[in-house]
């Protein structure tokens, strides 16, 4: 079977490791806040998210989770709490 030319293949390296934990950590963040808010589609949907970023990572022979790597990490998004309005 042929894939699907309109489906995009997502090809990784484990060069991005680093950012691939940031991004499981802040899908993490965001799902404990959709709990917290009862958003429970919200909150599974973040739940998978890093569930895929877990399979990424195990699939490039990469560990989950470093104690560096949030600090070396170049691609990080800011959590919005609660108490918080986000800058226009």
């Amino acid at each position: 079977m042929r894939p699907l030319p309109h489906l995009r293949q997502f090809v990784t390296t484990p060069d991005y490791a680093p950012r691939l934990r940031a991004r499981r950590h802040a899908e993490q963040t965001l799902a404990l806040d959709a709990a917290e808010h009862g958003w429970d589609r919200e909150a599974e949907r973040h739940h998978c998210t890093s569930e895929r970023i877990e399979k990424l990572l195990t699939d490039l022979g990469q560990c989950i989770e470093t104690p560096d790597d949030a600090a070396t990490a170049s691609w990080h998004r800011p959590v919005r709490h609660s108490t918080q309005s986000w800058p226009n």
